[in-house]
C-alpha cells in the first residue's frame, strides 16, 4: 500500500476501535494512528518515512529488508511497552495504526510475514491488489469516505476542540518566543 492509503485505513479503523471502545477522538489519537500507520515502512528507505528518516531506514533495509520483522504480529506485540513510556492516548493511536498498516499490507499481493520470526511464509488475504493500482486508489477513497460516514457529531466535536487546544498552545508558544526576540 502507497502511504496515504495506510494512512486512510488504519485511520478508518482508528475511528471503528475508538467508538467500540469508547477512546477519546483527539488530536494525540489521530496523529498516533497516523504515526503508526507509516512506522511498519520505515525498513524501505523508499518510503514516505523511510525518505524522513534515512539513516534509520537504510539500516534497518540492510539488516532486516523490507516487510519482514517490521510486518509481523510478533514484532507489533512486543511494542506493547512502550505504552507505559508515553501518553495513553498517542500510544492507542501507535499501537492501532501500526496493527492496521500490517493488516493492509494482508490486501496487497506481497502479502507480509506475519508470524515472522517463528515463520517466513507471505500472508495475503484471497482478494489481495497491486500496490499503487487503481484498486489501491479505490480502497484509498472508499476509506475517506468511511471515516467521514463513520465519525459522529461527538467525534467531529472532541477532534476539533483538542486540535483548538493545541493550536491555541502553539500560538501562545509563538507570541512568547516572538516576545522574548523583541525585548532583546
Amino acid at each position: 500500500m502507497k502511504y496515504k492509503t495506510h494512512i486512510a485505513f488504519s485511520t478508518l479503523a482508528g475511528v471503528c476501535v475508538a467508538k467500540f471502545l469508547d477512546i477519546p477522538f483527539q488530536t494525540d489519537y489521530v496523529m498516533g494512528v497516523a504515526v503508526g500507520s507509516l512506522l511498519p515502512d520505515i525498513d524501505h528507505p523508499k518510503s514516505y518515512i523511510g525518505k524522513k528518516l534515512s539513516k534509520t531506514s537504510r539500516v534497518m533495509s540492510k539488516t532486516l529488508g523490507h516487510r519482514g520483522l517490521t510486518h509481523a504480529l510478533p514484532f507489533w506485540l512486543c511494542l506493547f511497552p512502550l505504552g507505559f513510556f508515553m501518553k495513553e492516548n498517542v500510544f492507542l493511536g501507535l499501537w492501532i495504526g501500526y496493527l492496521f498498516h500490517i493488516v493492509g499490507d494482508l490486501l496487497t499481493v506481497a502479502g507480509v510475514p506475519l508470524f515472522y520470526p517463528f515463520s517466513k511464509a507471505r500472508i495475503k488475504l484471497p482478494l489481495a491488489f497491486k500496490t499503487g493500482s487503481s484498486v489501491e486508489k479505490g480502497v484509498f477513497i472508499a476509506c475517506l469516505l468511511l471515516i467521514i460516514v463513520s465519525m459522529d457529531a461527538n467525534m467531529f466535536a472532541e477532534l476539533s476542540s483538542s486540535l483548538a487546544i493545541q493550536l491555541q498552545a502553539l500560538l501562545k508558544m509563538a507570541s512568547e518566543l516572538i516576545n522574548s526576540l523583541l525585548i532583546r
